[in-house]
């Protein structure tokens, strides 16, 4: 059997647990018997209204969801960079089975598509430059 708290034992709770009680005890309030009952009971059995329960309840289920839906935007962030690494380490010379002319050919070809490419950026800055002083 649990051995009961002595009158100081329950004294010190009730200070401790007067916070907790402060809707039931006024601040500066002489201890009765009953806000004494009542921390020692609140000290054996934390007691925790039914909407702080509930509060307590969703906020654990949104912190679980929020785990579960990170991890599935990890998981597809990391197959997206799988696939732009992959995407990285082609290269025209590993086409093993093209004849050595038609290499080249490619690799002349992947270079004025790289030039393009550098075209179509600096018009681009321009334009965003162009657009920026007229708004300005």
């Amino acid at each position: 059997m649990a051995r009961l708290p002595t009158k100081n034992t329950a004294y010190r709770i009730v200070n401790k647990t007067r916070a907790r009680l402060s809707n039931k005890l006024k601040i500066g309030a002489p201890l009765t018997a009953k806000a004494v009952e009542e921390a020692i009971n609140c000290q054996r059995n934390p007691c925790m209204s039914k909407n702080k329960a509930r509060e307590k309840k969703e906020f654990r289920k949104a912190e679980r969801a929020a785990a579960a839906s990170s991890k599935v935007i990890q998981r597809d962030q990391n197959i997206l960079l799988r696939k732009a690494s992959q995407r990285k380490l082609v290269s025209f010379n590993v086409i093993h089975y093209l004849k050595q002319s038609d290499v080249e050919n490619l690799d002349t070809i992947r270079m004025s598509l790289i030039e393009k490419i550098r075209t179509v950026e600096r018009v681009n800055e321009r334009f965003q430059r162009d657009l920026r002083r007229t708004w300005a």
